[in-house]
């Protein structure tokens, strides 16, 4: 992925700051975030953009706790299906 901006697109952010967006969860309010890496680029927390309109920095409970539920361990990450009572790994 090219690090330099083509036209329409936004500058990269600078190495430590936070980079704003959108809630990922499907509903109307569409809640603007600040996204702040840990040192291996991984999401290391999500906070409410206060400069969104609609939000002004408030997020609901389930995008406040977001960064922990996708850096999990119990996190599904292969599909399951029911087998005799018990839950197997399944191919895409």
């Amino acid at each position: 992925m090219s690090s330099a901006a083509g036209p329409g697109s936004a500058p990269a952010p600078l190495p430590g700051s936070p980079i704003a967006g959108t809630c990922p969860l499907d509903c109307p309010d569409a809640c603007g975030t600040l996204a702040e890496r840990a040192p291996d680029g991984t999401l290391a927390r999500l906070r409410g953009d206060p400069a969104h309109p609609w939000s002004q920095g408030s997020l609901c409970g389930k995008t406040a706790l977001y960064h922990e539920l996708v850096r999990s361990p119990e996190r599904v990450l292969t599909p399951l299906v029911r087998e005799r009572g018990r839950l197997v790994e399944a191919s895409w």
